[in-house]
């Protein structure tokens, strides 16, 4: 005796590793980690994000065993941040799988104290008395960094003391 028998098959995928981790990435930098789609079957991907600092390369692509694909993150803000990166599958129903991924954008802010410098009224060709202005960091930093310019205006010179304070002297060469 004959047994009637029926199925339908189904395509699946995979994606790995998940949740993903991008390390700690500078502010004005950026870094990218790959994810690897497997599937079995010739398939249609899209790959969408829920955070703009986030991004998939390539977005959208097809293929029948696996592809490789860079998610790269540009931190706008210091801290924490993350993304559901969204991969959907063109086969009936449209799988859909959701995967974390996270990263902390890290750097500083610098301030300056005082953040403007009025020097009054200074007769021409005199030096002022000189100001100072300190910087300062925001977390609180041992990063070093180097000035390179007060102003294109000769009139104004500034001197460093390594760790301390910078001191701006005003010269004018011409009233106004």
């Amino acid at each position: 005796d004959d047994v009637g028998a029926s199925g339908t098959g189904t395509a699946s995928f995979t994606v790995a590793p998940s949740p993903l981790h991008l390390v700690s990435v500078l502010l004005g930098c950026s870094n990218s980690r790959c994810l690897q789609v497997t599937t079995n079957a010739l398939l249609d991907f899209d790959i969408t994000s829920t955070n703009p600092v986030f991004a998939a390369n390539p977005t959208s692509f097809r293929t029948a065993s696996g592809q490789n694909v860079a998610v790269s993150f540009t931190p706008a803000a210091i801290g924490p941040t993350s993304t559901i990166l969204t991969v959907t599958g063109s086969t009936r129903g449209n799988p859909v799988q959701s995967h974390n991924v996270t990263a902390d954008g890290t750097g500083f802010d610098l301030a300056l104290n005082p953040a403007t410098l009025d020097f009054g009224p200074i007769p021409v060709g005199v030096a002022s008395a000189p100001r100072t202005v300190a910087f300062s960091t925001t977390p609180t930093t041992q990063t070093g960094f180097a000035i390179s310019a007060v102003s294109s205006n000769r009139a104004f010179s500034a001197s460093v003391s390594p760790g301390g304070p910078v001191s701006i002297t005003f010269t004018p060469s011409a009233e106004g």
